[in-house]
């Protein structure tokens, strides 16, 4: 009796069907990897733009000079000192400071074209509070004889819907 070698021609069918379906799970899977890298890459990047949006604000905190602290419903308005100042440019060491929402872009400007910034894109809602001594929040500043002790940021975008932000102030700010 002679007997065959080999795979017969169901037998190679079957191993290709296997190795097929085994390669279309491994692209799945593949694919779902690559995604989820690149969404957790865009949150990053949203995360860093927000973290440097609010470092920006927190510079012109630390250096808010006393009194100098205006909450309109357009925005915020400061003055801040301390200003870094390259060699040989002539500068006041005080600089008037804006931050406002227009067009959902969050905008901080300063005195001179190099200080105006583009901090943060698709954002919804932007509004300012300030806290007095007596514990109260104002949307308007300055609020009479009382003293600021704190300033609150709330923000909202289509990632991040609800971030809030508060500074202590001092020194009778």
């Amino acid at each position: 009796m002679d007997r065959q070698h080999g795979f017969t021609l169901l037998e190679l069918l079957i191993a290709l069907a296997l190795f097929a379906l085994l390669g279309l799970g491994c692209w799945q899977l593949f694919d779902t990897v690559v995604r989820a890298q690149r969404i957790a890459a865009e949150q990053a990047q949203g995360l860093r733009s927000l973290q440097r949006s609010l470092a920006v604000v927190e510079r012109d905190v630390l250096h808010l000079l006393p009194r100098s602290l205006r909450l309109t419903p357009g925005g915020l308005q400061l003055l801040r000192g301390n200003w870094r100042n390259p060699p040989g440019q002539p500068r006041s060491e005080y600089q008037q400071v804006r931050h406002d929402l227009v067009s959902s872009v969050w905008r901080r400007e300063g005195q001179g074209a190099a200080h105006h910034q583009r901090l943060l894109d698709g954002v919804q809602q932007l509004q300012w509070r300030v806290r007095d001594q007596e514990g109260d929040w104002h949307l308007r500043w300055p609020n009479g004889t009382r003293r600021a002790v704190a300033l609150e940021l709330s923000l909202s975008t289509a990632r991040y819907p609800h971030v809030r932000r508060v500074w202590l102030l001092s020194d009778g700010r």
